[in-house]
């Protein structure tokens, strides 16, 4: 007999989803590779029938050019999984083909009558099976392992729910219907793209969307030598997680905007502090202290919550804004070891602590978490940032312009990939200079005008540069956003080395600090 094309089969213990690409025993989902998974589901529509080697390779791999041990491999992957040692599942029929046999599937194919699933409480998305534009078969596998890598790698954001592997590509082959797709997996953002060959090029072009209105939230594409494909896969894998993420983020923050006030729950809060959060001004730093004050009453043990408030209490501590630094000091690394608690090994998380042991000048501490952040997820451009800022505090160049360049290269869009910049001019001011330290300056102050927390260490670089014209402009300014700004503070609240500090009060006292 031929089984009747349902979504949901049963037999032996298991049930396959064919809809949503899984299959699960009592235990929960079985892994299978992309082929073997569209392998069982032929069999299983074509239960009780001998199915020829040929017409197999037609069906599973039918614009690809492949022998018959990529068929016996699938075979063996789907035996492996269903623990069919015995053969009684996937019958093997000598020199003819493989049957899966009809009396083993319980009763008739149940019929999927689930309600769609419920949008998890943070953002959710699904990495499509990237489509091959070109007739070349390798880039099918190119685009089916840089599909895994992306997936892989955005799995490992503790922020995001990602569908796994198997889910998405049950939708390879079809006409996609993002809204559909969206709602059958219960996710708010698909991930789709392409692979395109042209003579010895080879372009990659990743997009994500809303899957309710179709909006496009970010697109990019990635180019390179054929000969480097998998080197071109790991750009694409390390641009997408850098950019996803701060992609999202703002797409939060825009529906958390839409929402009235009196709808707003923790996570929306949360949402609605990141641009201040990410702003490193004076006002906005207030503004989102409050605000994730609001959310903590709604969760006290919300860890990103907890990590975002410690960060904010650690911007007043390094940026001079608060009358009692030493009190946000402790209060900035004391949220951050709840953040760690709650999250075990968050990197988000982790990288918070690190920066709040950094602001304290425990930078041994600061390191190892930093390092073990980066270890845990290796796309995290803040962590990076973060790591980059420890080597400069610390005057080690090298490793600070390793850090800024690689965070800098992963977060293209991040909203902190300007102090990458200003780390950068703190390393020309290390390495003795500082007119190429006062240009980086300059300019990220153009760019950010409301980060006049720059103006303390623009100004030594600008009179170490000979250009005291410019330094006293700064320094009159300096005056009027921070009165009452003296060396002490300045001094206490920068954990750079003594020599730095040295060249930083030097300059400053020769403009008129008080002391």
């Amino acid at each position: 007999m031929n089984a009747e094309p349902q979504p949901i089969y049963s037999f032996a213990g298991f049930s396959l989803d064919t809809r949503a690409g899984v299959l699960r025993d009592g235990s929960g989902e079985i892994a299978l590779r992309p082929k073997s998974l569209d392998l069982l589901i032929f069999l299983i529509h074509n239960a009780g029938r001998l199915v020829s080697k040929d017409e197999l390779l037609h069906a599973v791999w039918s614009n690809v050019i492949v022998t018959e041990d990529s068929l016996t491999q699938c075979i063996s992957d789907i035996r492996r999984a269903l623990g069919d040692k015995a053969q009684t599942l996937i019958r093997t029929m000598p020199r003819r083909g493989y049957m899966f046999p009809g009396d083993v599937l319980e009763g008739p194919p149940a019929v999927d009558a689930r309600q769609s699933p419920q949008l998890p409480d943070k953002p959710s998305l699904v990495v499509l099976p990237f489509e091959n534009l070109s007739s070349d078969p390798e880039q099918s596998y190119l685009a089916d392992g840089t599909v895994e890598e992306i997936t892989a790698a955005l799995a490992r954001i503790r922020g995001l729910f990602v569908m796994s592997r198997n889910s998405a590509f049950a939708y390879r082959g079809q006409a996609l219907d993002l809204q559909r797709i969206g709602r059958e997996l219960g996710v708010r953002y698909v991930l789709e793209g392409s692979v395109r060959r042209h003579l010895d090029q080879l372009r990659i072009s990743a997009r994500l969307v809303e899957a309710e209105t179709g909006s496009l939230i970010w697109a990019e594409g990635f180019k390179g030598d054929i000969a480097d494909a998998f080197a071109l896969q790991d750009n694409v894998t390390a641009g997408v997680a850098g950019a996803i993420l701060p992609s999202i983020q703002m797409a939060e923050i825009e529906r958390a905007r839409r929402k009235r006030p009196g709808d707003l729950q923790t996570y929306d809060l949360v949402m609605r502090s990141l641009p201040h959060v990410w702003a490193l001004g004076r006002q906005d730093n207030a503004i989102a202290i409050e605000t994730l004050e609001k959310a903590l009453l709604g969760d006290p043990d919300y860890p990103l919550a907890l990590s975002l408030l410690s960060w904010c209490h650690a911007q007043r501590a390094v940026y001079n804004w608060s009358t009692s630094p030493e009190t946000d000091r402790r209060r900035a690394l004391g949220l951050a070891e709840r953040s760690a608690e709650v999250n075990g090994d968050d990197p988000f998380s982790l990288a918070v602590l690190g920066a709040a042991h950094t602001v304290s000048s425990n930078f041994v501490t600061a390191g190892a978490l930093l390092e073990k952040a980066c270890s845990i997820d290796p796309n995290s451009a803040f962590a990076w940032n973060r790591s980059g800022w420890v080597a400069a505090y610390r005057d080690e160049v090298e490793r600070a312009v390793e850090c800024f360049e690689r965070s800098l290269r992963l977060g293209p869009f991040d909203p902190m990939v300007y102090t990458c910049h200003l780390g950068l001019a703190v390393v020309h001011f290390s390495a003795r200079r500082p007119s190429q330290s006062a240009d980086l300056y300059l300019r990220v102050l153009a760019e950010h005008p409301n980060a006049l927390w720059i103006l303390r260490t623009l100004i030594p670089a600008l009179v170490e540069a000979g250009r005291l014209d410019e330094a006293r402009q700064h320094m009159a300014r300096c005056h009027r956003e921070y009165p009452g700004l003296t060396l002490r503070a300045v001094r206490g609240s920068m954990p750079f080395t003594a020599e730095i500090l040295d060249r930083h009060e030097n300059a400053l006292r020769s403009l008129g600090m008080e002391e």
